[in-house]
């Protein structure tokens, strides 16, 4: 069963809770930014390993 809430709510606890959540929004978009940033960043150019086939097989 679900009641409805008749309290009035303070405008300032409102502000209060509004800027809090604002606050951890921004703050895990920035960690998410930090964690994710050498794929977000230039890419990364590695060397190729030496392929050892047999003789008489060509690579396409």
């Amino acid at each position: 069963m679900f009641f409805r809430n008749d309290a009035p709510a303070s405008k300032v606890a409102r502000s209060k809770v509004d800027a809090a959540i604002l606050a951890s929004v921004l703050a895990m978009g920035t960690l998410n930014l930090l964690v994710m940033a050498d794929q977000i960043g230039m890419p990364k150019a590695y060397a190729a390993s030496s392929c050892r086939c047999a003789p008489g097989i060509a690579l396409a």
